[in-house]
């Protein structure tokens, strides 16, 4: 049973990770050839298996139903190789390499993940100071994750920490003899994790499980040792002894070349960007929040947002947001907005000075538009001022 159950795993994490695309900078992207062929099995297993009559996204994407099909389907695949596998190989005696190997690529794979998603929010690139159109939201118009996210992106202290707290374990897990810390504290950070995307509504459920559970089968050696510490007072039993290599030297340089590898992947974005903090990243010009100037009530706007991705936001006196795409020419000083629903594009000339006066005018879409903005001082806002109290008095 063991057997199998190593060879299911195994089978499972290799096939999992290595079927769905996730993007890096410089490590390949297997995933992003194989995922179509898997998208394909996903949608015909939730039609004919599931028998999923409604449309749903069978794309290999975050917590779709395609993903979740996808994890049904990579398991059901697991048990049918690990059977056979095991069936013909019910002799072998190197079953303690092949753990060690499965381990390896877990350890490896999951110090990467925490390293990519660590880094993101020590540079503040994953948790970003609030859009001026969300920090215009009412509270409870916001959905959790955006309010999650909000909160996260305005203390850049607690998100530097969160970060670091993933940075550690992903550096302990490359070495042997600090991988049961780091699988110690991986696990504790992967459970938190966990039950945040749980309780918030974040769209990382699935895979966020998926990387907890590969903290588990990296303890799962040392489970024995780790019972007998915690819970009995017997002496722990011996440790998971890795096979000894023959050549030192060849085992040395493939252990450095990978961990470079992991470590410059994991760097690259910021080392070629320069953006080592994303708060003070450079915005657009025009990137703000803009109050509609008295008596330029024009079709009931009350504040016009220039979003830092490209994006033309207006809210209504009732609060009622309407988003455009946008592309500002800087040259023609002009505004490039494209509406989705009728789709169509026009532009609208921008004039402004250095107070914060925005003169928009052009055709608005077939209406007639000239409209005189005032932008608002984000950093006045009780929610961006940098207070600190130690006191409550």
């Amino acid at each position: 049973m063991e057997k199998f159950l190593l060879r299911f795993f195994g089978v499972f994490m290799v096939g999992f990770i290595s079927t769905f695309s996730f993007p890096h900078s410089i490590l390949p992207d297997p995933g992003k050839y194989l995922s179509p062929w898997f998208e394909k099995l996903a949608a015909w297993t939730g039609r004919h298996v599931f028998g999923l009559e409604r449309a749903f996204e069978p794309g290999l994407i975050s917590d779709s139903t395609g993903f979740y099909l996808h994890a049904f389907n990579a398991m059901i695949l697991s048990l049918l190789l690990a059977a056979v596998w095991t069936r013909l190989d019910r002799k072998s005696t190197n079953d303690n390499l092949l753990r060690y190997g499965f381990i390896v690529i877990a350890r490896y794979y999951l110090a990467l993940q925490l390293l990519v998603y660590g880094l993101s929010k020590v540079f503040k690139w994953q948790f970003y100071m609030p859009e001026p159109n969300t920090l215009f939201t009412p509270l409870g118009y916001l959905h959790r994750d955006i309010l999650f996210w909000s909160a996260m992106g305005v203390s850049r202290s607690y998100t530097v920490f969160s970060g670091l707290v993933e940075v550690l374990p992903a550096l302990l897990l490359l070495f042997r003899p600090t991988r049961l810390a780091g699988g110690l504290i991986a696990a504790g950070v992967m459970t938190h994790v966990l039950a945040l995307n749980l309780s918030f509504d974040i769209s990382v459920k699935l895979y966020s499980a998926f990387l907890l559970l590969l903290c588990l089968f990296i303890l799962a050696p040392d489970a024995p040792r780790l019972w007998a510490f915690f819970f009995t007072q017997q002496s722990p039993p011996a440790p998971f002894r890795s096979p000894a290599f023959r050549r030192k030297n060849l085992y040395l340089l493939a252990k450095t070349i990978a961990i470079c590898l992991i470590l410059t992947d994991a760097l690259y974005p910021y080392l070629s960007s320069g953006n080592f903090n994303d708060d003070r990243a450079p915005r657009s010009p025009l990137h703000g929040a803009y109050e509609v100037m008295r008596g330029d009530s024009w079709q009931s706007w009350q504040r016009v947002f220039i979003h830092r991705k490209g994006y033309f936001i207006t809210q209504s006196a009732e609060g009622r947001m309407q988003d455009y795409g946008l592309i500002v020419d800087t040259l023609r000083r002009k505004l490039i907005l494209e509406q989705w629903e009728p789709a169509a594009i026009t532009e609208i000339s921008y004039w402004e000075d250095s107070a914060g006066f925005l003169l928009l005018e052009g055709d608005f879409f077939g209406d007639s538009l000239r409209v005189g903005l005032r932008k608002l001082p984000l950093d006045e806002l009780p929610l961006l001022k940098p207070e600190f109290n130690w006191t409550v008095d």
